[in-house]
């Protein structure tokens, strides 16, 4: 099953970066399973989902507000702390990236603590 949960992590990772940047629709709809998979066990696949949520983030301020709608900013939060240096290093990223979006994502991680 850890295999399946990384392909699936690593799929969801590569389908949100890229050049050109995925379809907006596309982005909402990984949203969900790249948050629940930021809470999984298995360090590869949460390092992979906080990769899929830095690209996420990055795409701008509907879809950061989106994520930070979604309450994956204290996720990402707790990846800082028991994630894996990986999931530690993509967790920082995704978290910057919605600081330095709109008021409502900076709030979101702010409100983490």
């Amino acid at each position: 099953w850890r295999s399946a949960l990384r392909g699936c992590a690593a799929s969801l990772a590569g389908l949100t970066g890229g050049s050109p940047p995925p379809d907006e629709g596309l982005l909402l709809e990984a949203l969900p399973a790249l948050v629940r998979l930021v809470a999984s066990r298995d360090a590869e696949a949460r390092a992979l989902s906080c990769l899929g949520l830095a690209h996420v983030a990055e795409a701008g301020p509907p879809l950061a507000d989106a994520m930070a709608a979604s309450g994956c900013a204290a996720r990402l939060a707790h990846c800082l702390e028991y994630g894996g240096a990986e999931a530690e290093a993509l967790a920082l990223r995704a978290l910057a990236a919605l600081l330095s979006g709109s008021c409502e994502s900076a709030r979101a991680v702010l409100d983490t603590g």
